[in-house]
């Protein structure tokens, strides 16, 4: 009997054991999709919408949506959504250093541009996962892993003319939704 007791509290201890580690599993990897999802919605319910880009005030690098920002880049965020197809980013690049990142729903930088790659204007077609594009000349296509995610541009500025010029430029960039 009590060879049957111990034999139920180990089966118990390793029912346990073998809980919490799927337990953790599963939260390590929702975590980042949760953490994206949260912050796609908050760009979404304060910039008026998805496939649009958000300029972030010279400096300030849209502070209230990202935490701990940079007052010395200037931001401009696109969060997309590709379910009714590809997403076109067009804008001027930068003088100083100037970045495009891309973020899957996972929160994983799939991609980056910077002003190394590019230089003057970049053009970007943003497509899911399985569809085929026959590319357009100057223009660059991304495949994101994943229907929703943010696209970001950063610009080093640091003078005030820099602001000003780094917000003119911001301005110009667009981000929006290819009819197909």
């Amino acid at each position: 009997m009590r060879l049957m007791s111990m034999s139920r509290f180990i089966a118990l201890g390793a029912a346990g054991v073998a809980g919490m580690a799927i337990g953790y599993f599963a939260e390590i990897h929702a975590t980042p999709y949760q953490m994206m999802a949260l912050q796609v919605a908050r760009f979404e319910k304060s910039g008026g919408g998805l496939n649009r880009a958000m300029v972030g005030p010279p400096g300030k690098n849209l502070k209230r949506n990202i935490e701990k920002a940079n007052p010395d880049i200037q931001s401009i965020i696109c969060p997309y959504d590709l379910s009714a197809g590809p997403v076109r980013l067009k804008g001027p690049v930068w003088d100083g250093y100037w970045s495009l990142s891309f973020f899957g729903a996972n929160s994983d930088n799939f991609a980056i541009l910077t002003d190394r790659d590019i230089h003057e204007r970049f053009d970007v077609l943003l497509v899911p996962q399985g569809m085929a594009v026959a590319p357009s000349p100057g223009v660059r296509v991304i495949t994101s892993p994943s229907r929703r995610g943010i696209a970001g541009v950063r610009m080093f500025v640091g003078s005030e003319d820099d602001k000003r010029r780094a917000h003119a430029a911001a301005v110009a960039t667009t981000c929006a939704p290819v009819r197909t």
